[in-house]
């Protein structure tokens, strides 16, 4: 099992311009690739950022189903509408993609990639016989247990806003 999930992340990686691409929980967690070996401390931290941004924007209702954010010496999609579950700590869970590219990459070779990938994932028994997914919501990721005394200051003035 886990070796479909695997393929499908080094799929994305051979694509031209992609540096790394990872499944992610809706906790923060890496799921695949098994072995991140390069820069994880850094990487694990910054994911369980991406996911608590997705969580601001979860409780004033405005989901994000894709982002593409450009910099000067790369790119970075997040992509939450794919509609994959993977096997997780908690069981079967919904995932995200997070795609680390050069200013080179191409987002249409990506996704022509992607859909390949995925397809090839779906059509296989044992992702058939997955049960269904739990959705761990981001917005749970904004607790204060898990937030800096800033961060819980600004979800304060989030929350107040969009009441």
């Amino acid at each position: 099992m886990d070796k479909m999930y695997e393929n499908l992340v080094k799929e994305v990686n051979e694509v031209f311009g992609v540096i790394s691409s990872y499944l992610i929980s809706g906790r923060g967690e890496i799921l695949y690739p098994k072995s991140v070996s390069d820069f994880s401390n850094l990487t694990k931290e910054s994911f369980q950022y991406i996911v608590k941004a997705l969580g601001i924007f979860e409780l004033v209702g405005e989901n994000i189903l894709r982002l593409d954010a450009d910099f000067n010496d790369g790119k970075l999609y997040i992509i939450n509408d794919l509609g994959l579950k993977a096997p997780s700590p908690l069981g079967v869970e919904k995932v995200f993609l997070v795609v680390v590219g050069s200013d080179k990459l191409s987002k249409s070779h990506l996704k022509m990639a992607l859909n390949v990938s995925i397809a090839n994932l779906v059509s296989n028994k044992k992702y058939k016989k997955l049960e269904d997914p739990i959705t761990i919501s981001f917005s749970s990721n904004l607790s204060p247990d898990k937030l800096s005394n800033d961060e819980i200051e600004y979800v304060k003035r989030i929350r107040e806003l969009s009441q």
